[in-house]
């Protein structure tokens, strides 16, 4: 997953920085170090590796090594594309044909898309920071404003080009400004989150150009729902099952275009199908946790 794919971006600075750690650490793994950049006094400490997926100033542990965001953007779409894609990636982005991705082809990208769940979350968390700061008195922050114009006309289906130019902007946030004004203003980018929110969009970024997608076009629509119905993973998963099992069996299907009513009813059986048999499930394991066990005390 994601977090999976973050600590080893963490792997590869360290590798990449082989530099004497400034500070061993005894906690986990990885531990983020909420600091002010002021302490790291007036001269660059060389004791540090610089994360370009992390907001300027922001400081995580890892292998006990301290990583310093330091918003670079170019830098973080190479590396994170460079994780997703098989084979060096700068061959990969000149490349005729797209590269694999884990061993996978991927289709030729034909007709609309949407991009759910994680795919929004991060590019509205961007969007609704770099409004919120254009409109306030840190605006100054801001190395480009044109682009956040650019991201906000073509919402919510900015292509992959005006994403990577507002992601520019939004990396580049001084972390202690992120922390102290904008925490808590984004409802879906909870306080341990909010660093992460950086190397999420190149993420997605580096998914959408793996997959193909015109880097000029704007055939993803972002969204939390659609006709007022929320989408999650849950539903694809439905989706997918339904599929594999009706071609296991052999029977013939036709993909037929709804109207908005149509597709609002369908999507609300299956919502209603998901909530049932989460419902249930909670309950039978609530009943199987009171019920007691043979052998011993059931009040313990």
């Amino acid at each position: 997953g994601a977090e999976t794919m973050l600590l080893r971006t963490d792997q590869i600075v360290v590798e990449n920085n082989l530099v004497k750690p400034s500070q061993t650490v005894e906690d986990e793994n990885r531990t983020a170090i909420i600091v002010s950049s002021s302490d790291m006094g007036d001269g660059v400490d060389t004791d540090i590796n610089y994360h370009p997926c992390y907001f300027s100033g922001y400081k995580v542990t890892a292998d006990g090594q301290i990583l310093t965001g330091s918003g670079n953007a170019e830098e973080c779409f190479m590396l994170v594309y460079g994780l997703v894609v098989d084979g060096d990636p700068q061959e990969c982005l000149q490349a005729k044909e797209r590269c694999t991705i884990d061993g996978v082809e991927t289709p030729e990208i034909a007709g609309e898309f949407f991009g759910m769940s994680a795919y929004f979350y991060a590019l509205d968390c961007m969007r609704v920071f770099l409004i919120h700061t254009l409109n306030s008195e840190h605006k100054s922050f801001l190395t480009n404003q044109d682009a956040i114009s650019a991201l906000e006309n073509e919402w919510p289906r900015p292509s992959i080009n005006t994403i990577k130019t507002a992601a520019e902007v939004f990396c580049s946030l001084p972390w202690e400004y992120l922390r102290d004004h904008l925490d808590g203003l984004h409802p879906v980018t909870p306080q341990h989150k909010l660093p992460h929110r950086c190397f999420d969009v190149y993420l997605l970024v580096s998914l959408l150009t793996a997959y193909g997608f015109d880097a000029s076009a704007t055939d993803v629509t972002f969204a939390l729902n659609i006709n007022k119905i929320d989408i999650e993973w849950t539903i694809g998963s439905f989706l997918e099952e339904r599929l594999f099992l009706t071609r296991e069996e052999g029977v013939a299907y036709e993909v037929e275009e709804l109207e908005d009513d149509d597709l609002a009813e369908e999507l609300f059986l299956l919502v209603s199908c998901s909530f049932f048999f989460c419902c249930l499930y909670l309950y039978l394991g609530k009943s199987m946790r009171n019920a007691p066990i043979r052998g011993f005390n059931s009040a313990l």
